[in-house]
C-alpha cells in the first residue's frame, strides 16, 4: 500500500500526506457487488479463564461482513497506519543522524528489552499452547528481561550484554515508569562528568533493530537446541 499510494515510502512528506503529487492518491478497488458478503481474519483482545482468574489473550476472529463495510474498516485505519510508519521512519533517520554526528564527549546506547524465553519441549500436548501454561525461564542464560544493545562512540561501536547484577520493578512497563526518572536524576552522583541525558523510545510493533537481532538470534538458537 505505501509503494501504491506514496512517491517514496521513506519520504516523511510522503507518508505524512502532506506531498503536493501523491496526498490524494487512493487505492483502486475493483468493481464489485455489495450483496455479497466476505469473511476475513482480525486480530483482537479476549479474556481467558485460567483456573480463578481472568486473564487478557490476543487472538485471530473470523469476521463476516459486506465488501464495502470492510472497504471503509481499511480506509479508516489508513491514517493510524500512515502515522505509525511514518513515526518508525523518523526515529531510525533521526538515530542514524545522531549516531554519524557523535562527538567525542557522547555515548549513544541503542538497547531492546525483550521478554522472558517461553521454554519448549520436543513433544508437546495441546493444551500446553493454550492460557497461561507455558512457562517462562528466569534468571536462566540472562533471560530475565534480555537487554541487548549497541554502544555508539565517534569512531566505534561495541555490543552491550545485560549485567546480572540489573534488576527491575516489572517487565510489562518496558521500563517505562517513575523509578527511571529517579535513576537518570542520580546518574551524575556516578558519572561526575555527565553533562546531559535523553532517554527515547521508539514506535512500538515492529524491530528495534541490531539490538532486536541479537535477542530474536538467541531465542531460535534455544529453539533450535530443544528441538535436537
Amino acid at each position: 500500500m505505501l509503494v501504491m499510494l506514496c512517491c517514496d515510502k521513506y519520504n516523511l512528506k510522503c507518508l505524512s500526506r502532506r506531498c503536493q503529487i501523491c496526498k490524494n492518491k487512493v487505492i483502486p478497488y475493483n468493481e464489485f457487488s455489495n450483496d455479497q458478503e466476505i469473511e476475513y481474519y482480525e486480530w483482537g483482545r479476549d479474556k481467558k479463564k485460567v483456573g480463578q482468574k481472568e486473564i487478557n489473550i490476543t487472538k485471530k476472529f473470523k469476521r463476516t461482513t459486506q465488501i464495502r463495510n470492510l472497504i471503509l474498516k481499511r480506509e479508516d485505519s489508513l491514517p493510524k497506519f500512515f502515522s505509525h510508519t511514518a513515526n518508525i521512519i523518523n526515529q531510525y533517520q533521526t538515530i542514524t543522524e545522531l549516531k554519524k554526528s557523535l562527538n567525542d564527549y557522547e555515548t549513544l546506547v541503542h538497547m531492546d528489552f525483550s521478554e522472558n524465553y517461553s521454554y519448549r519441549f520436543a513433544k508437546e500436548v495441546q493444551s500446553l499452547h493454550f492460557g497461561g501454561s507455558r512457562g517462562q525461564l528466569v534468571n536462566a542464560l540472562d533471560t530475565i528481561h534480555q537487554q541487548w544493545g549497541l554502544i555508539y562512540r565517534k569512531h566505534s561501536s561495541l555490543y552491550l550484554k545485560k549485567s546480572p547484577n540489573i534488576t527491575t520493578d516489572s517487565p510489562s512497563s518496558q521500563y517505562r515508569n517513575k523509578y527511571i526518572f529517579y535513576i537518570m536524576t542520580q546518574l551524575q552522583n556516578v558519572f561526575s562528568s555527565l553533562k546531559s541525558v535523553t532517554w527515547n523510545y521508539q514506535e512500538v510493533g515492529h524491530g528495534k533493530g541490531t539490538p532486536d537481532g541479537v535477542g530474536a538470534v538467541v531465542k531460535r538458537t534455544a529453539d533450535y537446541q530443544v528441538k535436537c
